[in-house]
């Protein structure tokens, strides 16, 4: 039958979002979709008619036991929130944040698609043709990932989203987020997440091993004075309670 979806997952990129929806996915009556390429076309596309088709199609359930399921977007989606919204008037969201030198680090270190000026319509990301062509790759990467900032700070007020910051993971995925998505999660289930949460999310087969100090540390000093510049304040706008 048809179900409502119980979360949407944003994020700012390389910030603990893929370990959110892997841990969750680890469940045998959850399942996780994690930047569907339909979704983001139908996002894209600015129907939001077409939108709710389509995430009601991708969370039919397939097995019987599965009773519950959370979308994860692209990092850029955040800039359609309110179309999404739309679509989904009731369902709760969360958008999820990491300090942003070490995000800026690892983009710089091995980027994401929104990440390299000219790999996709700069329009999706707010930026321009003109920002592709005169900044930096370390600017862009900078100024794409305040946008993202900034677009969720817009929505910081609404009581269906909650900002989640990556040092507060895994343990927020069976504490707050499961109580803000309104899903009970018994101790099998939770052992089960904490497993799943040993091992690195974009790696599955290696250990987990922190790496907040090795971004900060071998972050460049022209990355440092774009994170102060462009993106510190927002981040700690939203880090703090409103």
């Amino acid at each position: 039958g048809i179900r409502e979806p119980a979360g949407f997952i944003f994020h700012m990129s390389r910030c603990g979002s893929t370990l959110i929806s892997r841990a969750l996915g680890a469940l045998p009556r959850v399942t996780a979709i994690s930047e569907a390429p339909s979704i983001d076309a139908m996002i894209q596309s600015g129907r939001s008619d077409w939108l709710r088709a389509i995430i009601l199609a991708l969370g039919r359930p397939r097995e019987n036991h599965e009773d519950r399921y959370v979308v994860k977007f692209d990092s850029w989606n955040i800039h359609k929130l309110p179309l999404i919204r739309t679509a989904f008037p009731d369902t709760p969201w969360i958008f999820v944040l990491r300090d942003p030198l070490e995000v800026l680090a690892s983009q710089l270190r091995s980027p994401g698609m929104h990440c390299l000026a000219g790999a996709m319509d700069p329009a999706i990301l707010g930026m321009t043709f003109q920002d592709v062509i005169s900044l930096s790759r370390e600017e862009w990467s900078a100024r794409v990932l305040a946008g993202f900032l900034c677009s969720a700070l817009a929505h910081r007020g609404d009581p269906a989203g909650m900002f989640v910051n990556y040092r507060d993971l895994p343990r927020a995925i069976w504490g707050g987020i499961a109580r803000h998505f309104g899903i009970e999660f018994d101790d099998d289930e939770v052992r089960r997440m904490q497993e799943m949460a040993q091992f690195h999310a974009k790696l599955p087969q290696q250990p987990f091993a922190a790496d907040s100090e090795g971004k900060q540390l071998g972050a460049p000093e022209s990355a440092r004075a774009l994170a102060s510049e462009l993106l510190e304040r927002v981040y700690l706008q939203l880090s703090n309670d409103p």
